[in-house]
């Protein structure tokens, strides 16, 4: 029988809720800037578009 063990799991979701907006956009900008390149890569969204507007 083969099989493995799991050390690690990740979040199911990913919240900036005890950062900053200044985090929020530095994080993002990173992200968008390592998967440019990828054909695939067609950008990030934001799951509460007018929260993140009032923050702005």
């Amino acid at each position: 029988m083969r099989g493995f063990v799991t050390e690690r799991v990740m979040p199911s979701k990913l919240t900036f809720d005890a950062n900053s907006i200044f985090d929020f956009d530095k994080q993002t900008s990173v992200a968008e800037n390592y998967f440019c390149d990828f054909d695939f890569f067609g950008g990030l969204t934001i799951h509460c578009y007018q929260t993140y507007r009032s923050f702005r």
